[in-house]
């Protein structure tokens, strides 16, 4: 009922998965929450989701509170575009996934990799890391250097900084039934207005700098942001730079954070086997030398 919804505001907030999974042994595996719009449900059943994922994928819409939450800051980008326009975008970025281009996205791991692990052989570096931050700063470094590439530089901090509260502002969004709305000048509202002009910004400038280049018969990077700015066309058949905006927006700020807390429980996991650990060691050693640790 409403009102024991407006109760479990608290919760919702505080512990969204302990709620949720109160709502399912408590109601079943399919629960409608009272929310007047949109139709708000959760769905456990294991074939229900793929129901909902996969099989029946054509009829569903993305049009979700977490959805358009997200979209907020990426746009209408690949993860939250229906089809149309998503299969054509697809189509159009699918090049730049091809395994031949797997070394490029190795380099920009290890150059990431070993600046972190340099600096922890420094003096005065805490003896205990947050290995979840530790992850999501090196796999949001590897995707913004392997999008922009050698402007990453130039524009590493106010991005990597905004990147990460657009994300929070998301995720704090949907935790909120009662979430305000986006033109109120709330503190959280401005930060992210904030976030969001400084990756437009940053976009903008790789757009602008790559319109120089090739106004000055400069060949292309052969990269993400080359094709999209090849195949991506608005009705009028010229370059859709909002569409090419809104899809390096969405790999900036949701293509780290999966593989981060994917590489998070990995490690945690391997430190729990010694046996694991052990090899992983060894490994290091052979690659890197017998100075290195696993940390």
């Amino acid at each position: 009922q409403g009102r024991d919804m407006l109760a479990a505001i608290g919760p919702i907030r505080r512990n969204p998965l302990a709620f949720l999974t109160d709502m399912q042994r408590r109601h079943g595996d399919l629960v409608q929450f009272p929310i007047p719009r949109p139709p708000t449900y959760l769905v456990s059943h294991p074939e229900d989701v793929r129901t909902l994922l996969v099989s029946g994928s054509k009829s569903q819409s993305k049009r979700t509170v977490q959805y358009d939450n997200l979209a907020t800051v990426t746009g209408n980008g690949l993860l939250t575009a229906d089809d149309p326009p998503w299969r054509e975008r697809r189509r159009v970025m699918q090049p730049a996934f091809h395994h031949s281009e797997l070394a490029g996205v190795v380099a920009h791991t290890n150059d990431a990799v070993s600046a972190w692990v340099d600096r922890r052989h420094m003096p005065g570096q805490p003896a205990i890391v947050d290995l979840d931050e530790v992850m999501m700063e090196l796999s949001l470094q590897v995707v913004a250097s392997a999008l922009f590439g050698s402007d990453w530089r130039n524009l590493a901090g106010g991005l990597t900084r905004s990147t990460v509260v657009a994300l929070d502002s998301v995720v704090a969004r949907a935790r909120n039934p009662l979430a305000p709305p986006r033109w109120l000048p709330t503190p959280g509202n401005r930060r992210l207005t904030a976030a969001i002009k400084t990756l437009d910004s940053a976009v903008d400038a790789v757009l602008d700098q790559r319109a120089a280049s090739a106004s000055a018969g400069a060949a292309g990077a052969g990269d993400l942001v080359d094709l999209l700015i090849a195949g991506l066309r608005d009705r009028t058949g010229r370059r859709d730079r909002q569409a090419v905006r809104d899809e390096l927006v969405t790999f900036l700020v949701a293509g780290h954070e999966t593989t981060s807390g994917a590489l998070s429980f990995a490690l945690y996991y391997i430190a729990q086997n010694p046996d694991i650990l052990a090899k992983a060691q060894e490994e290091v050693d052979q690659i890197l030398g017998p100075d290195r640790e696993v940390e």
